[in-house]
């Protein structure tokens, strides 16, 4: 099937202009007419349009957790057993009896030991009450690995809370209730190993009730198998870089945001980037109407999104999930990520964090975009392919946020004074590197004007 792109062209056009109508305001200075940012931007993706033979791909829908539900149930959990300890009495400091430790304040939350925490603001938290119990294990957090080489150096605490206990010279100390624990680990085998740890199991039996029947409420509801199939849309449509903040997920980049100029870079600045669009059904035949419904039309608001850059057969870059966070959805994600793009044997590219991020942070010091701390890279099998996944990616950071249409918040590139000429002049175009995919789209000139997209 022969695609013809000026027909893709016009038919986005419409759905832009439809998008604009119901959200017309934007932050971004005017720099393209709406004609020519459509037409800019499938020049840009013309490898993944070729691929997917359109402007969408249809992942395999896959079975992924509810983790928002567990979320909510969580926090009720967690204000059921403050209420429960409040009924117990506190020990005396006279005769020592008591249904609970003397001054037990019940609390909930994950740290990083190694950096350490302040109890005024909780410096090194990780997360904190519903949060920390709803995965059944120990999560991984996305700036968690700073400061470590490997994830096995990791080293973690869960606090219960705090009491007081009496010294041998009369006095009382406070004490966190807490243990150490590793990324991974069981939940209900942390909480039992603290109880033990502070004799709370020898000293206070009915205060390890409460915690065991928390326990076991949470491993009958939240913790149960309760998977929901997940419909992913890989989506380099125009009109989906612009909703990007349009839907009801509360982002900066919602029309009239502080950086929606970012989505309009990325739509017409950046090569092969995409949109990731997903909704989460409870049947399979749900799932796979609910991809035909929207692989053209904007409703129903899908229950997550992202985006990021593609390197078709080679590797990808994923970041700022919306909705729904990307550990509830790994799995999904990266089968599909595989499928969209062609990567054999996708995995993703273990690397230190800040290096990771360097690639953007040339986007971020040039461009001004904004990155959530949850981007993730992946490549294929072999070493190589790695590689090339990152050099093509630091390559491109540096080239399209040099002299982008879309960059520096919409004003383009930064004039320098001429010092021959005493004057402002645009700043030397930036040597195009070999890996641009797309030599006849190149960022050559300065466009002005236009409607204000």
């Amino acid at each position: 099937m022969t695609l013809n792109l000026a027909e893709l062209a016009a038919e986005e056009l419409k759905h832009c202009q439809t998008f604009l109508n119901e959200f017309p305001a934007m932050r971004c200075p005017p720099r393209l007419s709406l004609e020519e940012f459509v037409d800019r931007s499938v020049k840009l993706h013309r490898n993944l349009i070729k691929r997917w033979n359109g402007f969408d791909f249809l992942g395999t829908p896959q079975t992924a957790p509810d983790t928002s539900h567990a979320v909510e149930v969580c926090e009720k959990e967690y204000r059921r057993v403050l209420d429960d300890v409040r009924t117990l009495s506190d020990v005396t400091p006279r005769d020592g009896k008591g249904q609970r430790p003397l001054s037990y304040n019940f609390d909930l939350w994950l740290y990083d030991a190694k950096h350490g925490v302040n109890s005024g603001n909780r410096h090194g938290a990780i997360c904190m009450t519903q949060r920390c119990i709803a995965p059944k294990y120990t999560p991984m957090s996305a700036d968690l690995a700073h400061g470590y080489t490997s994830e096995k150096e990791i080293a973690l605490k869960l606090n219960l809370g705090s009491y007081s206990r009496m010294t041998r010279q009369g006095n009382f100390k406070t004490f966190r209730l807490e243990t150490e624990c590793r990324i991974g680990e069981r939940f209900s085998a942390v909480v039992m190993r603290a109880l033990e740890e502070h004799k709370i199991v020898k000293d206070y039996p009915m205060l390890v009730k409460i915690f065991e029947r928390w326990l076991q409420r949470l491993g009958e509801t939240i913790w149960a198998p309760s998977d929901y199939y997940v419909a992913p849309i890989f989506t380099c449509r125009p009109s989906r870089f612009l909703q990007l903040g349009n839907y009801d997920e509360r982002s900066c980049f919602q029309n009239g945001g502080e950086r929606d100029a970012n989505k309009l870079f990325f739509a017409c600045d950046v090569p092969d980037t995409f949109v990731l669009l997903g909704w989460r059904v409870r049947t399979l035949v749900a799932a796979q109407g609910l991809q035909r419904r929207n692989s053209d039309i904007p409703r129903p608001h899908p229950h997550f999104r992202a985006w990021g850059l593609a390197v078709p057969e080679k590797g990808a870059f994923i970041s700022n999930f919306y909705l729904i966070d990307y550990a509830s959805l790994a799995p999904v994600v990266q089968l599909a990520l595989s499928e969209a793009f062609g990567v054999k044997g996708l995995k993703e590219i273990a690397i230190s964090p800040r290096k990771s991020d360097y690639p953007f942070q040339v986007f971020h010091d040039h461009a001004k975009v904004y990155f959530n701390p949850d981007g993730h890279f992946f490549g294929g099998e072999t070493a190589f392919r790695q590689r090339y996944t990152m050099h093509y990616f630091m390559q491109v950071a540096q080239y399209a946020a040099s002299f982008g249409v879309y960059t520096r918040l919409g004003s383009g590139p930064e004039f320098i004074l001429d010092p021959r000429l005493g004057t402002r002049a645009l700043p030397q175009s930036p040597r195009l590197p070999k890996v641009w995919p797309y030599p006849d789209a190149a960022l050559r000139e300065m466009h002005r004007g236009g409607l204000n997209i």
